[in-house]
């Protein structure tokens, strides 16, 4: 009923699960710092920590923001971060820094067919 963990996969993509609990009506984000995470099921079991500690999505993406920023900038041949940078920035309805992230992503790894299909958007 709860997860705990980093957004990021250490090449700097999203973890899948990470998407599926922001996308989920059923879990909720409680917790969220520079590294970590946490996220709470809805359930009676959990309804008092929920009230207790309750996050907006959008606090929940700064830690995404955060280290893919952080990550972008060390590592500059690296996409990874780029494209999550863009996602969250598509999810937060801030399309414009979406396609510069995108675009930044593209110069770094022009054949990649999934930055590709994200600047088609």
């Amino acid at each position: 009923t709860c997860v705990v963990m980093p957004p990021l996969l250490p090449h700097g993509s999203i973890y899948p699960i990470v998407e599926r609990l922001f996308d989920d009506p059923g879990w909720d984000i409680i917790y969220n710092d520079p590294l970590s995470l946490i996220f709470l099921k809805r359930d009676n079991r959990n309804e008092s920590v929920r009230k207790k500690f309750p996050k907006k999505k959008e606090e929940g993406y700064q830690t995404i923001i955060f280290q893919a920023s952080l990550g972008a900038s060390r590592n500059r041949s690296n996409p990874y971060y780029l494209i999550s940078l863009g996602k969250v920035f598509y999810r937060l309805g801030r399309i414009d820094d979406a396609k510069k992230a995108f675009l930044m992503a593209y110069r770094r790894d022009p054949d990649n067919p999934f930055i590709k299909g994200w600047l088609q958007k």
